[in-house]
């Protein structure tokens, strides 16, 4: 049996849901992408840290600059974990918002404009549910691609 042909490709799709959540919500998009860089330079800032301090201790600083370089050490990196927390924290505020809209949205809007016969049918119904229930408990709404763009971004930046 040959398999039916999608009417989308998996390309279209991501360039489709990405000019429909940069309508429905910018913020969302910035968040999300500000957390890969802070992801990169944080690892660095960890390695230079210890480097530093070995370098101090082995050309024989004294305590007072030790402890200047521990300190800044620490807040640079306390700020650094703080930014990528509230980044963190903005975009997962965001992640179900634009989807609960995207889907009343487009619902009522393939509702509406169908037939009533169609919307009475068994095979209508197995369908619209099927596409609610993997809408509103699978990995496949369009906020989700999101972090796997993010992961990837981190990589090819920490490359």
């Amino acid at each position: 049996m040959k398999k039916p042909k999608r009417k989308y490709s998996r390309l279209s799709s991501l360039l489709w849901a990405a000019k429909y959540q940069w309508k429905l919500n910018r913020l969302f998009i910035f968040w999300v992408l500000a957390q890969a860089p802070i992801q990169v330079v944080r690892p660095l800032v960890n390695s230079l840290f210890s480097k530093e301090l070995i370098d101090r201790i082995g050309g024989g600083s004294s305590f007072g600059e030790m402890a200047l370089v521990i300190l800044g050490f620490s807040v640079l990196i306390l700020l650094l974990t703080l930014a990528y927390r509230y980044f963190d924290h903005r975009a997962e505020g965001g992640i179900y918002y634009t989807t609960t809209i995207l889907q009343c949205e487009m619902g009522a809007f393939e509702f509406y404009h169908m037939d009533f016969e169609d919307t009475e049918k068994d095979s209508f119904h197995k369908v619209a549910g099927y596409a609610r229930r993997d809408a509103g408990q699978g990995n496949c709404a369009l906020d989700f691609w999101w972090w796997d763009l993010k992961d990837f971004l981190i990589h090819a930046l920490g490359i």
